[in-house]
């Protein structure tokens, strides 16, 4: 399934149903899920709009973080 186009999708996080895991956000991946789902988190990551503050993780939507803080231009 391609995320192309979704990099800004509002809504509940697209991870669980997505990549099939139980987590809520991109801070939550292990390194084999990493490895396992990385073409699908490049879309994700593609274009950032958002930083964890807790991990410094970046997404193109907060729902994918943690602590979600939005870049500044």
């Amino acid at each position: 399934m391609s995320l192309e186009g979704t990099v800004r999708w509002r809504g509940p996080s697209i991870l669980a149903t997505t990549m099939k895991l139980k987590i809520k956000s991109l801070c939550g991946l292990k390194k084999s899920a990493i490895k396992e789902h990385f073409e699908e988190i490049q879309l994700l990551v593609a274009h950032p709009r958002f930083v964890c503050g807790k991990c410094a993780r970046v997404a193109g939507c907060g729902s994918h973080l943690c602590k979600a803080r939005k870049l500044s231009a």
